[in-house]
């Protein structure tokens, strides 16, 4: 059904597991798609907050330097191979500069307790996900400027990161 989209099946499959669990759930997915409004995607979290209101609490996770795991295999199967590689360069003025500043290397910030009027500025931020960041899909990588108290409960930020380690079989 070309009339609906991934992120609002998603949604859907979500709330059909908890309703027949009838239990709180943690959901882990990328920004892009438990975000309150659509950024790059129309996002899951916007139809999950809708059915469950304040009961849904999108929490980012953002970071400002290290390394990132991502395969380049176009589909999500059994299999993958992920490698590491270096984040890009922060951009100027984005997210990433501004939350990189900070003193503390790694925080939480509440954003329905927390009116910090930095948190009210609409800037650019790159969000990384499944593939690798290439001078070609870059592009796909950069959200229009966002607020982030607007798009997501609260947030996690890393200061440094690693890509994960891949076990292999054997």
């Amino acid at each position: 059904n070309y009339d609906v989209s991934r992120d609002y099946i998603m949604a859907e499959m979500i709330a059909k597991i908890q309703t027949g669990y009838n239990k709180k759930m943690i959901l882990f997915a990328h920004n892009a798609h438990i975000a309150l409004k659509p950024i790059l995607v129309d996002g899951m979290g916007g139809y999950i907050k809708k059915k469950y209101g304040k009961e849904y609490y999108a929490m980012a996770t953002f970071t400002g330097f290290g390394t990132y795991s991502a395969t380049t295999a176009p589909r999500a199967v059994k299999k993958n191979e992920y490698k590491a590689y270096s984040l890009p360069e922060q951009m100027k003025n984005s997210w990433e500069e501004k939350l990189s500043s900070k003193e503390n290397k790694n925080y939480f910030v509440n954003f329905r307790t927390n009116k910090d009027s930095l948190y009210q500025n609409a800037l650019k931020m790159r969000f990384i996900g499944y593939g690798p960041v290439t001078p070609e899909t870059e592009k796909f990588t950069i959200t229009e400027p966002i607020k982030l108290n607007e798009c997501f409960d609260g947030m996690i930020f890393i200061k440094n990161t690693s890509a994960v380690e891949h076990l292999t079989a054997g």
